[in-house]
């Protein structure tokens, strides 16, 4: 061992095998202070001592110290090991009803340890673990049969999509129909979806069905962890041959809103059409979103956290203006207070009367819309992007169709009849509803314009001011 004598002077160096622990004098004229500093690895600690004696015999036990390989583990590693063990013991109890593999449980909670710290775990588990223990132990052949049913009777999805995924519910019962839902790993998915070797377009339909399986199971069935994302949720999307973006025509928008039979409905498909939100954010939205000016009437709706749709584990909240058209139509549409609707199936609902008009429904043609009449009629590309929670380089790619600018300018002009709109009830039934029944008889009645008894609603105002660029 090397030991420097205690007329040497500072810094001072105490060396025991490979270790060097160093001594720094930081004494004031009225207060004696002596620094010990080593380092472990790329890590540096110190601790301070009153007198060079004191600091002396600390550097000399603490290089001792860290030269044995036999060491007993010092107070603050015994309470990080103490501190894990009780963690370990939390998770045990949470993975439990799981059978998760050790290596896997190890590997999770080692990434939670790595980024949440301690607290961060301890939060994790004492939050989670009553959601996670209680499932309802399901096979994938049961959740398969009653998911069908339930899509089926609600129309949560439209007839081609139900037809597309159809050979994707087949072969998926046929490799885990045996299997716990709850007990298939996201890889398992992804390697069996790259088995099939699909187009990617084809990929992601069927990933897209395979994902509303699994949270009807997490929701309805709750045979999956609540409030957590499902393991079909963390499988890898393509987008490698997309479809392109389509927009409905002014006549077909005049005809599906002429033929919708409440306010909620309506509110619901002008808030898309007009509002630069995604439907998935219009019906999460509440009243006490939409601020108001002197007059009571909404001039712009702030898309917080709670509405607006997270990119990339992070929420990208926006404030949105609204035009002028849209103005009056919320001003007798918008409720005062709470929720804007009953059920988050309002937009299939708009469906299966476009569907009984004899309109072909396109795939988020409604925010596709928004985004290119607005583009059309001149306003910058880079506020619609803004308003529309996206970058310029995806509003190019994925929303923006060529539009005839007169044809942006009738858009931008829809509004209501308010007198006949406040009217309407604030949810009601129509018999287009029914996609089944006497379809043929309704898609002759709407080709000849007559909408029946449905009140007509939809009016072009020639006095709405033009939307500045």
């Amino acid at each position: 061992m090397k030991t420097e004598n205690s007329t040497a002077p500072y810094p001072r160096h105490e060396q025991v095998g490979s270790v060097v622990v160093t001594i720094f004098d930081e004494s004031k004229s009225n207060k004696p202070k002596y620094r010990v500093r080593w380092y472990v690895g790329k890590k540096r600690d110190s601790k301070t001592c009153d007198s060079p004696g004191t600091a002396q015999k600390f550097a000399i036990a603490k290089a001792t110290e860290l030269n044995n390989e036999e060491r007993p583990p010092s107070k603050h590693e015994l309470g990080t090991l103490r501190r894990k063990a009780m963690l370990w013991d939390e998770a045990s109890t949470i993975l439990a009803p799981h059978d998760w593999p050790v290596i896997r449980a190890v590997d999770t909670f080692g990434l939670l340890l790595a980024e949440m710290g301690d607290e961060g775990v301890r939060y994790f588990s004492h939050r989670y673990s009553p959601r996670l223990a209680k499932v309802r132990p399901t096979t994938v052949a049961v959740a398969l049969e009653k998911y069908r049913q339930f899509i089926t009777d609600h129309d949560q999805v439209s007839k081609d999509h139900q037809r597309n995924v159809n050979s994707c519910f087949k072969l998926f019962a046929e490799k885990f129909g045996s299997e716990r839902i709850d007990r298939i790993e996201c890889t398992a998915v992804d390697e069996w979806l790259e088995s099939r070797d699909y187009a990617a377009s084809t990929r992601d339909k069927w990933l897209y069905g395979l994902r509303g399986l699994f949270n009807y199971a997490k929701d309805y069935l709750k045979a999956l962890p609540q409030t957590l994302p499902t393991e079909c949720d963390l499988v890898r999307r393509t987008k490698g041959d997309k479809a392109p973006a389509e927009v409905f025509t002014i006549g077909e928008i005049i005809t599906i809103g002429s033929h919708l039979p409440d306010k909620e409905t309506l509110l619901a498909l002008t808030l898309v059409l007009f509002g630069h939100l995604r439907q998935e954010e219009a019906v999460e939205l509440v009243a006490e979103n939409f601020n108001r000016d002197e007059q009571g009437i909404p001039n712009s709706i702030t898309a917080n956290n709670n509405v607006v749709k997270r990119k990339k584990g992070e929420f990208r909240a926006r404030t949105i203006e609204i035009k002028p058209n849209l103005r009056r139509i919320l001003a007798v549409l918008l409720p005062q207070k709470g929720p804007l609707f009953k059920s988050k199936s309002v937009f299939a609902r708009i469906r299966r009367i476009a569907a009984a008009l004899g309109i072909d429904w396109k795939h988020n043609a409604l925010r596709h819309c928004c985004s290119s009449y607005a583009v059309a009629w001149g306003e910058l590309e880079q506020k619609v992007a803004d308003l529309s929670g996206h970058t310029v380089a995806v509003l190019r790619k994925n929303y923006l169709v060529s539009v005839a600018q007169e044809e942006a300018r009738k858009y931008w002009k829809i509004t209501f009849n308010t007198t006949r709109l406040a009217k309407l009830p604030r949810f009601g039934k129509t018999d287009l509803e029914a996609p089944k029944h006497a379809a043929a008889k309704r898609r002759a009645r709407a080709a000849a314009g007559k909408p029946g008894d449905q009140l007509e609603i939809f009016q072009m105002d020639s006095h709405l001011q033009p939307i500045a660029a």
